[in-house]
């Protein structure tokens, strides 16, 4: 996917914060050992929500389950599971 992407792209950064501007259509993020955020068109994250918790998301107007569902998940053994259809 990185080769893909075009226009200026960071990974491995340890993100602080993310904060979604709606009235501009960016969002914020904010960088360990950077002085000021930086803004974005769009962000991907891969973080699982364990790490998430870690990160201020209080501007990312987030409903009140997903907050929750983020700050109680807890990881165990788990399985990926994929499963091909056919049809539509």
């Amino acid at each position: 996917m990185k080769e893909k992407m075009k226009g200026k792209l960071t990974v491995d950064a340890r993100v602080t914060v993310l904060a979604i501007q709606p009235e501009e259509h960016k969002v914020k993020v904010s960088v360990a050992g950077c002085k000021e955020p930086k803004i974005f068109d769009h962000v991907i994250t891969t973080l699982p929500f364990g790490c998430l918790r870690n990160v201020d998301t209080s501007d990312c107007i987030l409903s009140w389950d997903l907050k929750t569902a983020i700050r109680s998940l807890g990881y165990d053994c788990s399985t990926k599971v994929a499963i091909q259809f056919s049809t539509c």
